[in-house]
């Protein structure tokens, strides 16, 4: 039980409000240009929608460059 319990608290999501400079964990979601993101790693220092391994766009909705996506 003790994994189990583990890996369903590492996936739940946290709103960390606005993007701003600075460091991200895994599941963090942010809002940044319009659009909410979703951090897919641990020490997350990239700006969101920079490096898709390291940033989904998170819900529906209309991305930054005008393209329209879904949750991942």
């Amino acid at each position: 039980i003790g994994d189990y319990a583990e890996d369903l608290a590492k996936s739940r999501f946290n709103n960390a409000g606005a993007w701003a400079a600075g460091t991200y964990t895994k599941n963090d979601i942010v809002t940044h240009l319009g659009a909410d993101w979703r951090s897919l790693v641990d020490a997350n220092a990239a700006t969101p929608g920079s490096d898709p391994a390291k940033w989904v766009l998170f819900g529906s909705g209309t991305a930054p460059d005008g393209s329209i996506s879904t949750a991942k």
